[in-house]
């Protein structure tokens, strides 16, 4: 059974760095991943910080590593920033992780 049911693109961005005192911004890198997007129960939404309460957030389990600050665009054209991330694989034999998305412009 494959609860990864939903393809999307993720962009990365590298770190950037000061050249001659000029902050130079990383380069960005996109790739494909499959996802499982569902929203927040009662129980974790209490445990968003304040700040990202009012806003959409979703957990999304993914078998590849997503970052702080990664954007995740889906099919419908939303685009979720990671706010959160764990590493689920230790808990079973499902190596993945879960992660909290943030709506972008919500």
């Amino acid at each position: 059974m494959n609860l990864l049911n939903e393809i999307v693109t993720v962009t990365r961005t590298a770190v950037g760095s000061y050249v001659n005192g000029i902050y130079q911004q990383g380069s960005q890198s996109t790739f494909t991943t499959n996802i499982s997007c569902q929203p927040l129960s009662l129980e974790e939404t209490i445990q968003v910080p304040e700040a990202d309460r009012k806003r959409e957030n979703y957990k999304i389990y993914c078998q590849d590593e997503l970052l702080i600050d990664d954007k995740i665009t889906r099919s419908d054209g939303k685009v979720f920033v990671i706010k959160d991330r764990g590493n689920w694989s230790v808990f079973g034999s499902l190596s993945h992780w879960k992660c909290r998305g943030v709506l972008e412009n919500s």
